[in-house]
């Protein structure tokens, strides 16, 4: 199995992709998951590619809580 590794919203593939992309992509992957015609051969892609973008969402969060904090101990006096 293959390790997904990302920065700032880049897929293995090179796309750039934003967080509310990858936030509507992984619901729209989950009501796929969730229904009962998901072959095991699909299952795998969409497994690896709901992986990818959670990653993508959390290091976005992560990257955004960091500029956030610098923003506010610069406004402390």
């Amino acid at each position: 199995m293959s390790q997904v590794q990302s920065t700032d919203g880049l897929s293995p593939e090179g796309e750039e992709i934003s967080y509310r992309q990858a936030k509507e992509e992984l619901d729209i992957l989950l009501e796929r998951l969730d229904s009962s015609d998901v072959g095991i051969d699909e299952l795998r892609g969409l497994v690896e590619r709901a992986r990818f973008l959670v990653q993508t969402c959390r290091q976005m969060i992560r990257r955004v809580e960091g500029e956030i904090d610098v923003l506010l101990s610069e406004d402390t006096p």
